[in-house]
Order: structure tokens, then C-alpha cells, then sequence
């Protein structure tokens, strides 16, 4: 039999596309490699390719074989938590009774887009988003220099949002775009320059804070830092690119609190001393306060705010100290505990993926997670200033659980093909 014969017929079992060329780059490879030595050994050219593919064995059975190592995978566990948290997030409009309404039907049609726009994340290659690098950088950067302009742009409660038909956009679904970039520039480009890696890193930064999306820029930058590292394998690379980094965050921290407006000074101070400024910023602090203390392990609390934090802000930036005060600190710790799990899952996925773009994509999807959840978290308990900020996928609305779940099914997709990609070993030439 010949070689293209045999590998037609072991393909031929295959029914993963990616893992077809995968085998048949590796088989090609190795009876290319056999056949020589059979050369070397006295047998003419077509006696040691026959030789060669002899010795492999059926095609039938081998191709069989291949089918199932060399196939998508999937990560039910983690599936199976995503869309817990997705049902989860119905939980406080299903407690506050007086608010259902039209608030219950915008909560359904968030979840339906929601579990979509995971599905079709998880399904589309991870590669072939990536190779479209550039257009994403373009569309992440072009949005924010759009929200720039007045026309273009709607501010709401202090923060600008991209608004281009009278709708508003969650920024964060900027950084989705940006990802994708990023990620794609780091590790398709030919040239990356550090000045123009460090533009990239800090344009979106500072577009982001003076539209006052401040944990958005922040998870940006801790998402450039990270994968930075994952991907580059010479140190003084890394030292170069964190010492810049450092000397420019300082800069602009420095140079941002001296200009820094006196309401939101007012607001770290009345977080740092709730009690003196109860009547005005201190007043959602002392809140806070009061339904943490009057919180129990299972059930409803007993606090005078508890009708009051329905009328602010129970299922958007405060929605999980509302889910603690009414349903008690155990069950909310489980659904923390659910997070954790999930981000173990990431981990996971990231360390077993022998293709070096899925696990830095996946590094990256999860710094956009782990952020705004752990400053989400950190703010709801009072260990940080509230500011307008939704808990990653429990929280109220479409565009912010539309981005979380595209980011768990960009960790799904890369978990689904982790046997099927192409470039094996370049994780491991890189680390």
C-alpha cells in the first residue's frame, strides 16, 4: 500500500478536522523517518515505503485509534457550573416579589443570549478568532476613541458609555475584543516592538479610566501583565517589560490623585468612616455595615435596611451582600464557592493545554474574570469603596452577562480542542 493510500484510509476514520491534520502531520512525519532508514538499511525507495507503512499496522484500527485520542473534549463539570451561576442570577429578582414584572422577562431574555453567545464561543475555533487579531485591536480601540465623543457617548451615574443608537454598552465587553487582540498580537506577530507593545498595553488603560471604568482598565492591564509572562521566554524581557510598566503605573496613579474630583475623595472617605458621613457618601457604607452584622448563616436577616437596599441597587453592584442578608452566609458562600471551583477549572485548563495561544488565551479570559469578581466580592463586604460595579454574571444585566459567558466559553473552547491542536511543543519551547 502507499504512503498517501495508507493515510487516506487512516483519515478517513477521523472525524475531527483539526485532529486529521494534526495525525496526518505527525504520521507524514514519522514514515517519512521510517522509510529513510529502511533506505539506509539497503531496501529501494518503494520496498522501504511499503516497509515503512507495514509496519504501522491496519489503517483501519490505527485510524479508529486516532479518532478517539484526537477528537473535542468537553468539560462538563465546568459546563455544568457556568450555567448554575446563569440560573443563580435570577435568584434575587425571584426574592424581591414587588420587582418582578418586566424585570423578570429582561432577566430571561439575558439568560437565553447569555447561554447563546457561551454555545457559539465554545463551538468557533479559538485559532481562527485569534488569526483575526488585528480586526479585534481595530474594533476594541475604534469603540473606545467613538465613546470619546460626545455624539457617540452616554454618561450615566459619572461613568461614559458607548452609545451609538441611545442604548448604552458595557465597556467590559471592550476588553473581550481587546483580549482577543492582544493575545493574537503576542503570539502571531512577527514584530513586536516593546514601544508599541507597551501602547497596546496602555492606550485601552487610559481610554478606560477617563471614561471612568476604572476596574475595567484595571483588569486590562493585569491581563497584559500576566500573559506578557506566560508568553515570553527570554528574562530580561520580562524584566524590561515590568519595570516600564511599574514606572508608568506610578506616574499615573500619582498624577491621577492629584487630580482626582472631591466626590470621589468624599467617597473613600465616607467608606473609611462611614459613621461621620452617614447623611451622604457614608451612607450605602453604613448600609453595608448593617446588613453584614445582621446577617445569619441560613435565612433571612434582621436588618432595618433590608427594604432600603431593595430600593437602591439589590441586583447590580450590591447583589451579593443582598443574596447574603436573604438568604443567610452559607448558601452565598456556596455560590462563591462555586467561582472558585470554576477558576480551578481555568487553571486547570490553561496547565494540561499543550498549545501555547490556548493557555495564554485562557490565562487571559480568566484575569477578566478573577478581577471584577474578587473586586465585586471585596466591595459588597466592605473592604473596598462601592463604586458602580457588577458582580461578574450574578448581577443584573444583558451586556455583562454576555461578556462573562463568551469569556467561560472562550475557556471551554480551548479545553475542547486541547487533543486536536496543531502545534504541539510550543507551549513547552516557551516556558
Amino acid at each position: 500500500m502507499k504512503m498517501d493510500d495508507f493515510l487516506a484510509r487512516v483519515l478517513g476514520q477521523m472525524k475531527s478536522k483539526a485532529g486529521r491534520e494534526l495525525v496526518e502531520k505527525e504520521l507524514r512525519h514519522h514514515l517519512n523517518e521510517s522509510s529513510k532508514a529502511y533506505k539506509k538499511a539497503g531496501y529501494m525507495e518503494e520496498e522501504a515505503s511499503a516497509k515503512a507503512v507495514q509496519d504501522m499496522g491496519d489503517p483501519d484500527d490505527l485510524g479508529l485509534k486516532m479518532n478517539r485520542l484526537h477528537r473535542p473534549v468537553m468539560d462538563w463539570p465546568l459546563l455544568i457550573v457556568a450555567g448554575l451561576l446563569l440560573a443563580i442570577s435570577m435568584l434575587p429578582v425571584f426574592l424581591v416579589k414587588n420587582e418582578i414584572g418586566g424585570i423578570m422577562t429582561y432577566q430571561w431574555l439575558s439568560l437565553f443570549a447569555s447561554s447563546i453567545v457561551l454555545v457559539g464561543c465554545m463551538l468557533f475555533p479559538y485559532e481562527k478568532l485569534l488569526s483575526w487579531w488585528k480586526i479585534w485591536l481595530a474594533m476594541g480601540m475604534g469603540i473606545l476613541l467613538l465613546t470619546l465623543m460626545p455624539i457617540f457617548s452616554l454618561t450615566v451615574n459619572g461613568k461614559v458609555y458607548f452609545s451609538p443608537l441611545g442604548g448604552t454598552m458595557d465597556m467590559m465587553v471592550v476588553n473581550f475584543l481587546l483580549l482577543l487582540g492582544w493575545i493574537g498580537y503576542l503570539l502571531i506577530a512577527k514584530r513586536k516592538p516593546l514601544p508599541l507593545t507597551i501602547l497596546l498595553v496602555w492606550l485601552p488603560v487610559m481610554f478606560l479610566t477617563f471614561l471612568t471604568h476604572y476596574i475595567a482598565a484595571f483588569a486590562y492591564f493585569s491581563l497584559s501583565l500576566f500573559t506578557y509572562f506566560l508568553k515570553s521566554s527570554k528574562q530580561r524581557e520580562k524584566i524590561t517589560f515590568l519595570l516600564v510598566n511599574v514606572c508608568l503605573l506610578v506616574i499615573a496613579v500619582t498624577f491621577y490623585i492629584s487630580i482626582a474630583p472631591q466626590h470621589q475623595i468624599d467617597r473613600v472617605l465616607g467608606w473609611l468612616r462611614p459613621e461621620q458621613y452617614s447623611s451622604s457618601f457614608g451612607y450605602i457604607p453604613f448600609i453595608n455595615q448593617d446588613l453584614l452584622q445582621h446577617s445569619v448563616f441560613f435565612g433571612r436577616g434582621s436588618s432595618q435596611f433590608a427594604q432600603t437596599m431593595v430600593e437602591l441597587r439589590y441586583n447590580t453592584d450590591l447583589v451579593l451582600l443582598f443574596l447574603i442578608h436573604e438568604i443567610g452566609w452559607v448558601p452565598a458562600l456556596s455560590i462563591l464557592a462555586l467561582f472558585v471551583y470554576a477558576i480551578v477549572r481555568f487553571v486547570r485548563t490553561s496547565r494540561r493545554t499543550p498549545d501555547l495561544k490556548g493557555s495564554v488565551l485562557v490565562i487571559g479570559a480568566t484575569t477578566l474574570i478573577v478581577v471584577p469578581l474578587m473586586m465585586g466580592v471585596f466591595m459588597n463586604i466592605g473592604w473596598l469603596p462601592i463604586i458602580e460595579h457588577s458582580v461578574p454574571i450574578l448581577s443584573f444585566g444583558i451586556g455583562q452577562q454576555m461578556y462573562y459567558s463568551g469569556l467561560i466559553g472562550i475557556i471551554l473552547n480551548v479545553y475542547r480542542h486541547q487533543y486536536v491542536v496543531i502545534d504541539r511543543g510550543l507551549k513547552e519551547s516557551h516556558l
